[in-house]
Order: C-alpha cells, then sequence, then structure tokens
C-alpha cells in the first residue's frame, strides 16, 4: 500500500535536492543502465553466465521456502528467475514466486543507503572525513566525543557507536522511538573503541544526518514532536536515496521502504516462513518505515542488482569514490573467495531478519569481469550453506574453462577394404588438461583432406580427466587409388563449435582456455596396390566406444 502521509514535504525536499545536486549528479544520471559505462570493469574475466545461473537455482531450488536472484553483467540485465513460494497453503491464497514480488533486503540496503550518503556528501561539498557533529539536530546534545567521528567512520562501522540494552529498551513500538533511539545514542557518546564493529545504530544515525544535510530547514521546526520529527526525517532521507540512487540506476521513484504493489491494497504480499519448521503461518513482514538506514527497503533481486551494477558503472558515484567505499569497506566489505588470487576481489554484503515464526534474507555480490548478482529469499534457517561461499564457489567453477588435448592418436589395427570403402580403425584418447570440467559432451573425429570420416561424441570430462574412443574411419574409394599410399589424418577433440566448422552438430558450446591445441596428425600406411585385394574384411565397421580414466 502506498504512503500519502507528508506527501508535500516530499515534493518539496525532493525538488530542493535536485537544486542542491547541481549538473554533476544530473549528468552521472544520465546513462542509465542499459549498456556498459564508461568506467566499467574491463577486468578480462571469462565466465560461462548460464553454467553460474543454472548452478545457483539448483541450490536455492528446494532449499528454501521461494527465492529470487539477478544477474548483471556490463550493466545488463542478463539472468532473472524466481522459484519455490511467495506463499504457503498456510496463508492462503498459496502462489508462487515471482520475479516482480519486492522481499526485505534486511541489511543490504545498507550498500544502497552508503551510495546515497556518498552522493550526498559529494553534492553539498562535504568531505568523507568531515565530522557528523554539525548535522545532528541542533535541540540534541550529543556527548563532546561524537564530535571525533566522521562520515567516513560512520559509514564503515568504526564510530565507536553501539546499541546497549538501555538503548534497546527504547524500542517500544511508540511512535517516535527510532529517532529517541539514535538521540540517546548521540548523547550517550562512543561506547566501543573507534575500531570496526559492525552495529545497525551506525546507519540508524547516518539516516538522521543525511536528512539534516539536505533538509535541516524542514526539519528543525519539528523536533518539539518527536513523533512528526521522526516521519519527517524518514521521509527525507529516503527521497535522498530515491534520488541519489534509484533515479540513477533506472529504478524511478517509486520505490518504498514497504512491501507495495500498483495493484493495491488486495495485493497477496510475500511472507517469511522458518523453514526448519514448516506447517505454519509465516511472518508478515512490514518494517516500520521510520527505521529506514540499517534495513528498510523493499526491493526485487532484479532491482537491487541494477543498483549495483550501475555503482560499479559509474552512474552513482565517480570511479574513486567507487574505490575508496570499497578500499573502507562503507557498506560493503571485501569477500574472502577462492577466485581472489586469479581473478580478483568480490565485494558483497549480507542481510537477514525474523524469528521463531520465519524471516528472510539476501546477498548482493559484485564480482571481478563486471558481474552483479543479487538474490533474496523468504525463508529462514535454509538448508544452503553459508551464502557468500556457495555462490563464490558457483562463480568461480564458471570462470575455469576446459582444455581439451589429444594425448594419444593410433591406429587399432590394419586398414582394409571393403568393397568400395577404405576402412582405417582407430584409437584416440583424450585429456581435459584445463581447470574447467568440459560439462556438456565435445565432439571428436577424424579428417581426411577437408572432409570429416568419422565423428562421434564423448561424454563430458571433468577437469583432468582423460577419455578413450575406438572406431573406424571410412574412406569413399571404388577404385582403390589409395592403396600402397601414406594418408595423413587429422584428429579433432574440441569442446566448442568454431566459425567455420561446418558439418559438426551444434550442441557443443564451451569455450577452451586453448582452442588452437585441439588438433593430433596421424600418418598411416595402406597395404598393397592398385588391384588390392588381400586383408578385405568382412562385415561392418567397429563401433564407437569411449572408456574414461583418470
Amino acid at each position: 500500500m502506498l504512503r500519502t502521509h507528508a506527501r508535500e514535504l516530499r515534493i518539496v525536499v525532493l525538488l530542493a535536492a535536485l537544486v542542491a545536486a547541481g549538473p554533476a549528479a544530473a549528468l552521472r544520471a544520465q546513462p542509465g543502465v542499459g549498456g556498459p559505462g564508461e568506467y566499467a570493469d574491463e577486468t578480462p574475466v571469462w565466465v560461462d553466465i548460464d553454467r553460474f545461473a543454472d548452478a545457483i537455482e539448483a541450490e536455492l531450488t528446494g532449499n528454501c521456502t521461494g527465492w529470487q536472484f539477478a544477474i548483471y553483467r556490463d550493466a545488463v540485465n542478463v539472468v532473472n528467475r524466481a522459484g519455490g513460494l511467495a506463499r504457503t497453503s498456510d496463508d492462503a491464497p498459496a502462489r508462487s514466486m515471482s520475479t516482480s514480488d519486492r522481499l526485505e533486503i534486511a541489511s543490504c540496503s545498507k550498500t544502497v543507503n552508503a551510495i546515497a550518503t556518498l552522493a550526498v556528501l559529494d553534492a553539498y561539498g562535504i568531505s568523507l572525513d568531515a565530522s557528523i557533529i554539525d548535522y545532528v539536530p541542533p535541540s540534541w546534545n550529543p556527548d563532546p566525543s561524537i564530535a571525533d567521528i566522521s562520515f567516513a567512520e560512520l559509514l564503515s562501522h568504526n564510530s565507536g557507536l553501539a546499541k546497549t540494552d538501555a538503548l534497546a529498551a527504547i524500542l517500544d513500538g511508540t511512535p517516535g522511538q527510532n529517532s529517541e533511539l539514535v538521540r540517546a545514542t548521540l548523547e550517550g557518546g562512543m561506547i566501543n573503541p573507534p575500531t570496526k564493529n559492525y552495529e545497525n545504530i551506525n546507519y540508524a544515525v547516518v539516516r538522521v544526518v543525511v536528512a539534516y544535510i539536505v533538509a535541516s530547514e524542514v526539519l528543525i521546526p519539528l523536533e518539539a514532536d518527536d513523533a512528526a520529527h521522526e516521519i519527517a526525517v524518514a521521509d527525507v532521507f529516503a527521497d535522498a536515496v530515491r534520488l541519489h540512487v534509484f533515479v540513477p540506476a533506472g529504478l524511478g521513484v517509486d520505490v518504498y521502504p514497504i512491501d507495495w504493489h500498483p495493484s493495491g491494497d488486495g495485493y497477496d504480499h510475500v511472507r517469511y516462513y522458518n523453514w526448519a519448521n514448516q506447517g505454519n503461518p509465516g511472518l508478515e513482514m512490514h518494517l516500520d518505515p521510520t527505521g529506514l538506514g540499517p534495513g528498510g527497503w523493499d526491493l526485487t533481486a532484479w532491482q537491487l542488482a541494477q543498483v549495483i551494477s550501475a555503482w560499479e558503472a559509474g552512474y552513482l558515484l565517480e570511479p574513486a569514490m567507487v574505490e575508496t567505499m570499497k578500499t573502507l569497506e562503507m557498506g560493503i566489505w571485501d569477500g574472502d573467495w577462492a577466485g581472489a588470487a586469479s581473478l580478483g576481489p568480490a565485494y558483497t554484503h549480507n542481510g537477514g531478519f525474523g524469528d521463531s515464526t520465519g524471516g528472510g534474507g539476501g546477498r548482493l555480490i559484485s564480482f571481478p569481469g563486471n558481474v552483479q548478482i543479487a538474490f533474496l529469499v523468504n525463508s529462514r534457517n535454509n538448508t544452503f550453506a553459508n551464502s557468500f561461499d556457495f555462490v563464490a564457489d558457483a562463480y568461480f567453477a564458471a570462470t575455469q574453462r576446459p582444455d581439451l588435448v589429444i594425448t594419444s592418436l593410433q591406429t587399432n589395427g590394419t586398414p582394409s577394404y571393403q568393397g568400395s570403402e577404405l576402412r582405417i580403425p582407430i584409437r584416440m584418447t583424450v585429456q581435459n588438461q584445463g581447470s574447467g570440467d568440459a560439462t556438456s559432451s565435445f565432439c571428436n573425429g577424424i579428417r581426411f583432406g577437408r572432409t570429416f570420416r568419422w565423428t562421434g561424441v564423448m561424454a563430458p570430462l571433468d577437469a583432468g580427466e582423460s577419455a578413450e574412443a575406438i572406431g573406424t574411419v571410412r574412406i569413399p574409394d571404388p577404385s582403390r587409388l589409395l592403396a600402397g599410399r601414406r594418408l595423413t589424418l587429422e584428429g579433432q577433440a574440441d569442446a566448442r563449435i568454431l566459425a567455420g566448422d561446418t558439418g559438426l552438430p551444434s550442441w557443443a558450446r564451451v569455450e577452451e582456455s586453448n582452442e588452437s591445441n585441439n588438433a593430433a596428425s596421424l600418418s598411416v600406411n595402406v597395404p598393397g596396390g592398385f588391384g588390392f585385394t588381400t586383408g578385405e574384411t568382412v562385415g561392418g565397421s567397429q563401433p564407437v566406444t569411449t572408456v574414461k580414466t583418470k
């Protein structure tokens, strides 16, 4: 359901922010998303996107209630899938999850909100090292230690702020509680040393200070009314995120911090379940919009992936600031993954929420090679392993390519004639010496001249695996002109059909790491001379057989 209160304020703030943002922000917004940006990552990373996507789908299917994921490459949406249930029969009407369902992205919101904050600082000419104290509501009384906290420290969880049990007790559900929590936190000052300590309160403070950068003149008169002030702060902050993130990323302004749908109140919202305790109604999760900051945005997987893609492409922040955001781990961090050494770092954030009734969560990752993925699920206690690990492992596997070579090519008996055909028994051994599996069948065969005289299909080969094929080359020679001659045959073993490889099946589509080493030659002496008849065989040729070995 769309929120309608404070609409006049939202319009005023949005217009003011548009003016304040100036031409630089407008220029960054112009490209939109739909093609590689000027600052797109040019790292030459090969990846089999279909293989990557299939591995993610296989991991999610049957291991959670419902799921979505989207993949972007070079700022283009290349995969958008959903499966499972958005609502089970315990929350009739049961229905499948779709790619258009918006889900609570939980702490993945921090990445979105960090991008918006950095864009606001840039638009208003505020240094990342500036103290946050100048943007605290003037009627509040922050502890002097707050003057030592910079925006960089706040966004990277190095502020020293923490939510104690006493502060948590403030969250009693009454209007104004979120602003009261931030006020009490700032008045309490630093609790921890200013070192890395992940605390949601940091991004609750972000909500307030960003709102005061954008529209302090609107917010200051409301400070005497906690509830009205809290609502106004949330509205101003939400508009700032829309302006600096969702609009230039191509999502528009119709993104809200609650689940909503254009069809209105009759929309059967997604419910959130406990996968480990099925058969129960799910949680109806509509977070208080005034709690925006640590979480709160409801997006589809493709919307979240599009935001991260636009961020990487340089549409939301200048490239130098994107790198600073990564280096200081502001709203995103450097994930520890197997591909880091060979491909480069991957940046990620996760999100999760819920209780014993149910919950959900998600993950966003930006991989080297300008590939971004976001996935969301509507259940907790799922049976898949750590979400970063399985996605990163799937990506790394999809970047590994096979490399097929013929390690042995020899005759498997004496060449002979049968009627009008010269038949040459062949034994061929192929090894996958690459780092990736040849997951689809590949073609192998023997060519004489420009024509394949024997072709076969070998089963998939894992990295390091070998297979042997036995078959017979058949060459039409009714006048037996080849008898007594030395012939050159060419063996081929290829996991990929290249341009010009006419006459071959079209099912082999895996690119190899080396496409120049798929051939091997064999010289064959054909016995006898013209009119040769000795050694003719009776019956058909040997069937093609394969035996795989490690």
